[in-house]
């Protein structure tokens, strides 16, 4: 339900998109905000793993960086930027749209990036499923 608090999307709205009952958005809403409570650190900065990537990580970090560098889409949702990130499997002759990642954006700086990949999501998003 993160779109409602990311993107200002009313309950119906969301509801709507993801094709649920209003009251069902809401209460999934309500239990994962209490379990986000219970569960994470009060600040991000706690979030930070305890030990430097491996270098297996460092790889395979580098590897996906490069493929948003080559294979994203920049757009644009409800004032905020957009970048949408299209895949080729090796069997595979065309990019297909796999994700869209809304960015947060504070001073100057990615404060918070909120990725969706579900297929009624994407559609909103007026993308070429493939390239």
């Amino acid at each position: 339900m993160i779109m409602r608090d990311v993107l200002d999307w009313s309950a119906n709205e969301t509801a709507e998109v993801l094709e649920l009952s209003v009251p069902v958005v809401k209460s999934a809403l309500q239990r994962a905000r209490a379990t986000l409570r219970e569960e994470l650190p009060p600040r991000r900065s706690e979030w930070a793993p305890s030990t430097d990537p491996s270098a297996e990580e460092r790889a395979l970090l580098e590897h996906y960086m490069h493929a948003l560098e080559q294979e994203g889409l920049p757009t644009r949702t409800n004032r905020q930027p957009v970048v949408a990130l299209y895949l080729r499997s090796p069997q595979d002759t065309e990019f297909r749209l796999i994700s869209v990642g809304v960015l947060r954006v504070v001073d100057g700086k990615i404060a918070e990036i909120c990725d969706y990949g579900m297929p009624n999501v994407l559609a909103m998003f007026d993308l070429p499923p493939t390239l």
